[in-house]
């Protein structure tokens, strides 16, 4: 999943500049150099205290006699969320869309703890400990924030400020549109390590 991802925030940041990276135009590149084909995206009514935030769905058909196939994603998202909540939950859900077939967004604490948890494990080199499902969702997380966000400009903001404190991470945050929860643990020394050896093993 992550080489295709990288590959799709390569051509996001030759088209738009770091810190202005378009929902759109993430959609546009992921149709044309990913398995996906279409994408449609879908709102609905939940209320916010509710853990999942988005969920997705993917399909094939075949749009006219001896016509390749198409895949086709749905990726459904709670109204609620805020425009930075959106384009990351939508962002996750595209990179879980290309290794499954569905799937949900949950963003309890609980959750982000044990994703926490689950990259000072792949830092570590423990990745064979992580259950299937901690890693895809691991690399999801890791996918949407690469889009949003790349490792490169976190490193950059790492080595230009140092880790960023309580009172620069919401700036960061609102500049790059990206929820601070997401970015609490993105700069977090076990996550560098374990993006740098995911990247360099996908």
């Amino acid at each position: 999943m992550l080489k295709a991802v990288a590959s799709v925030r390569d051509e996001v940041l030759r088209q738009c500049a770091a810190d202005k990276i378009d929902l759109q135009v993430i959609t546009n590149v992921f149709t044309g150099l990913t398995i996906v084909d279409q994408i449609a995206f879908v709102g609905y009514e939940v209320p916010r205290e509710n853990p999942i935030w988005g969920e997705f769905t993917r399909w094939s058909r075949q749009p006219g006699v001896y016509r390749s196939f198409e895949t086709i994603v749905e990726i459904r998202y709670a109204k609620h969320l805020s425009e930075a909540e959106r384009r990351f939950v939508v962002c996750k859900e595209l990179c879980h869309a290309l290794d499954t077939e569905d799937g949900v967004c949950d963003v309890s604490t609980n959750a982000m703890n044990n994703l926490v948890d689950g990259f000072s494990l792949i830092s570590a080199g423990n990745i064979k400990k992580l259950s299937p499902v901690m890693t895809s969702e691991l690399i999801a997380h890791s996918g949407a924030l690469e889009l949003l966000c790349p490792l490169q400009v976190r490193k950059e903001i790492l080595q230009n400020n140092g880790k960023p404190d309580d009172e620069m991470l919401p700036k960061i945050a609102e500049k790059y549109l990206i929820p601070e929860m997401q970015l609490l643990w993105a700069f977090d020394e076990e996550h560098i390590k374990a993006m740098e050896w995911l990247l360099s093993h996908s």
